[in-house]
């Protein structure tokens, strides 16, 4: 792409293929005031342009670097120099302003976006020309021509220092304008002969808008290099069923959970007990390293090593920002320190106005404390967090929900403070940051931490895993009062805050993050137990498993049915990949994409797994075509559907599916080859990855053996599919149909992994050759 700046319009200019691309203006606030300026070109070659803009009458320099030595790619980096004597307060530096897009799309093409909401709310695509749609993003947005097949992305590779923001308005006439992306300050005060750099802004478009958000994720990681536990974590954390009954503390029912867990889900992977606020005497945030005796009264140091002799490590809920205004002594510390934040009103800044949960939520309404935020760039609020995560790594804490982060992101979610303690620091992304490198440095390198309700990509480098959605999964104690009451779990509503459907579009809308920038906790909290709907416990399983991120089971385990338990076993081990959203900019403002793919490549060889839902309550018929999922639509594929344990046939061009109401079925789809292949098995969900590694084909001896791996005790089948040409040698080592359709076989091979791993072995040989054989036996 070439660029220039011109002095007529006082714009730069982007251009590919003699187009224009873009055309924008660049404007920096200072002292209140918005400037223009005109840029100089100071450098230029064939990769790169620096521009600089003297701001004499402020006392200010800009310089900008543009990167134009991509393919369909710009990037934008700055610095603001104080040339003056005295302190500049800057505000907004908007690298993009007035931005003319006009001709990326007219106002009757149809024009979709992906942005960057604050926190955990519903993440969909939406149409441009619909007047629910937002306006305004976090860090980037995301523009799709559906009917041009065009995508362009406007945004910031870096973010954890000054707040960014992509706004546009909309014209029912001329269709998006005033697009602009800006670096805001917030009033950060730039000392005379210091300098500050913006965030780093980037443009690129194609054809495709699936690689240009996985190529924005690739850039943010090459700016922050975030180092995570890639592995998911598993653990159990109760709360669906148990929290509501009477006559057990949170310490038995815990405890008696783990050693269900090691006798039933022995060899699963599962390493952590998180017991959530039961921890907190009085259920009171801010109060840390109290101990609630009444839910566990043998003591931490006593818990932890009960929990270690079974192979478990403890782990925590914590709202890091919070405090209880019933810690009244503490919070009257604090005032006294001026190290609690305040709002525009001067008063102290109410974050929670009721707060319900932990024991807090036992009490009338009436009586429930409210919740300050601590003041995250105070000095001695960061000596008191690294205190208390210090104390907590002492006593062999490995696992943490850092939960309602929103607290203390200030402009970068919903509570924005006008002043903090810390003036150097710049308000929003880097006193947020800071605060949380500190809970890092403290928890160590070994710990997993779970960000939740608040920002999510600010997070990068700091947290192992986000909350990409919602609480799906989770129970509420039966206190009343609360929505849950007198019930602890809420069924029969995907749509509900707890339900499968937010989760599932959350996950798709942020599945280019995963793996790259931390895990995307997409799953949350796996609950299948009665009296869940059978085919609603299904889809919260198939979730978990395709999601690649950790699980806290929600269920009872020491009580859970065999059939239910056999559900969770059916996700693991888990794999950290997630699946790819097929259909995920095909739908729009509230429909949630239902269409999830793996292409899983073994050393043995390669196939697909597909799952579709269906969260309607009527059924739904799809035609999925295979190039789709980037399958060659003139070959031929076997197809298996795991719920129903049944080979669907052999299909070429496109996967027709057939979905009863409120359902989700998975596909597994292998290339057909002509000999015989495994179709699938029952012991996971992804029938293969993570339990068959060792799959072999003999030709010369028309042998196909292989391996499979499972804890002791375990049992399953592996599906296999042979040509009508041939016949199996050892009938008694398997069950053998076949399929009415064609005359293929197929083939059921079940295995005990009672003594090691399950190595099994299928001879066939020629059906011609046993035909001629029997003609000459009766001869």
């Amino acid at each position: 792409m070439l660029l220039h700046y011109d002095e007529k319009s006082n714009a730069f200019i982007l251009q590919k293929e003699d187009l224009s691309v873009l055309e924008w203006e660049v404007a920096l606030e200072a002292d209140g005031v918005e400037r223009l300026g005109s840029p100089c070109l100071i450098n230029e070659n064939i990769c790169s342009t620096t521009y600089k803009i003297d701001y004499g009458e402020a006392g200010l320099e800009w310089v900008l670097d543009f990167n134009t030595g991509l393919d369909d790619k710009i990037e934008i980096t700055s610095v603001i120099r104080n040339i003056g004597v005295k302190p500049v307060s800057l505000g907004k530096a908007y690298i993009c302003k007035a931005i003319d897009i006009s001709g990326f799309g007219q106002p009757e093409e149809d024009i979709v976006q992906l942005m960057v909401p604050l926190g955990q709310h519903l993440r969909d695509v939406q149409a441009v020309k619909s007047p629910d749609s937002c306006r305004e993003s976090g860090v980037k947005i995301l523009l799709y021509n559906r009917d041009r097949q065009e995508a362009a992305l406007v945004g910031f590779s870096s973010f954890q220092r000054a707040l960014t923001r992509v706004v546009y308005e909309y014209d029912d006439q001329v269709g998006i304008k005033n697009l602009a992306a800006y670096s805001d300050f917030a009033g950060f005060d730039l000392l005379p002969g210091g300098t500050t750099e913006t965030e780093k802004f980037v443009f690129a478009c194609g054809a495709d808008p699936y690689h240009l958000l996985e190529d924005w994720a690739d850039s943010v990681a090459a700016v922050y290099h975030p180092r995570f536990i890639r592995q998911p974590a598993l653990g159990w954390g109760g709360g669906a069923w148990v929290r509501g009954n009477a006559g057990e503390s949170t310490e038995e029912i815990a405890v008696g959970n783990v050693e269900a867990i090691n006798k039933r889900l022995n060899g699963f992977g599962f390493e952590y007990c998180w017991i959530s606020i039961a921890n907190l005497e009085g259920g009171n945030p801010g109060d840390w390293l109290s101990w609630n005796r009444g839910n566990l009264p043998s003591g931490s140091e006593k818990l932890i090593e009960e929990l270690s002799l079974r192979g478990f490590k403890l782990g925590l809920w914590c709202g890091p920002f919070y405090v209880s205004s019933a810690l009244e002594s503490l919070v009257e510390e604090l005032k006294a320190k001026d190290a609690l934040l305040k709002g525009t009103d001067g008063e102290l800044l109410v974050v929670r106005p009721k707060w319900a949960h932990g024991d807090a939520g036992k009490l009338p309404p009436e009586r429930r404390p409210k919740l300050y935020a601590l003041d995250p760039s105070h000095p001695d609020n960061l000596k008191f967090i690294l205190k208390v995560f210090k104390a907590y790594r002492k006593w062999g804490v490995r696992y943490y929900m850092l939960d309602f982060l929103e607290a203390g992101a200030g402009n970068i979610s919903r509570f924005p403070y006008p002043e903090h303690y810390d003036r150097s620091k710049i308000a929003g992304p880097e006193v947020y940051t800071t605060f949380l490198q500190e809970i890092r440095q403290a928890a160590g390198e070994d710990t997993f931490i779970l960000g939740s309700t608040g920002p999510t990509v600010h997070n990068v480098g700091l947290m192992d895993a986000i909350r990409t959605g919602n609480d799906f999964g989770e129970g509420r104690p039966i206190n009343p009062n609360s929505f849950f009451y007198p019930a602890s779990y809420v069924i029969n509503n995907m749509e509900f805050w707890t339900g499968a459907q937010w989760a599932l579009a959350n996950q798709a809308s942020s599945y280019y993050t995963h793996g790259k920038l931390y895990q995307n906790d997409a799953g949350n909290v796996l609950t299948v137990d009665k009296p869940i709907p059978l085919s609603q416990a299904r889809i919260n399983a198939t979730i978990h498993a395709l999601t690649g991120s950790s699980s806290m089971l929600g269920d009872d385990i020491r009580h859970i049915s065999e059939g239910r338990l056999e559900l969770i076993k059916k996700t693991l081990p888990r794999s950290p990949i997630a699946a790819f959203p097929v259909d995920l900019f095909d739908r729009c403002n509230g429909t949630c994409p239902s269409v999830f793919h793996r292409k899983i490549d073994m050393p043995w060889g390669s196939y697909d797994v597909v799952a579709s839902y269906n969260f309607s309550r009527q059924p739904k018929e799809l035609k999925l075509d295979l190039g789709r999922l980037k399958l060659d639509p003139d070959k031929q594929y076997l197809v298996w559907e795991f719920w129903n344990e049944e080979y669907v046939g052999r299909i070429s061009g496109a996967l027709q599916l057939h979905l009863p109401p409120l359902t989700v079925q998975v596909y597994r789809l292998t290339e057909y080859v002509g000999h015989p292949v495994v179709l699938a098995t029952d012991m996971h969900l992804l029938m293969g990855e993570m339990e068959l590694p060792q799959v072999n084909w003999d030709k010369q001896n028309i042998v196909l053996s292989g391996r499979a791996v499972r804890p002791a005790g375990e049992e399953g089948s592996i599906f296999i599919h042979a040509p009508d040409n041939l016949c199996v040698r050892n009938t008694g080592d398997c069950y053998i149909s076949k399929d009415a359709r064609d005359n293929t076989l197929v083939i059921r091979v079940k295995l005990d992994f009672t003594s090691g791993d399950g190595n099994w072995r299928i001879a066939f040989e020629p059906l011609s050759e046993v035909l001629d054989m029997n003609k000459l036996d009766l001869a």
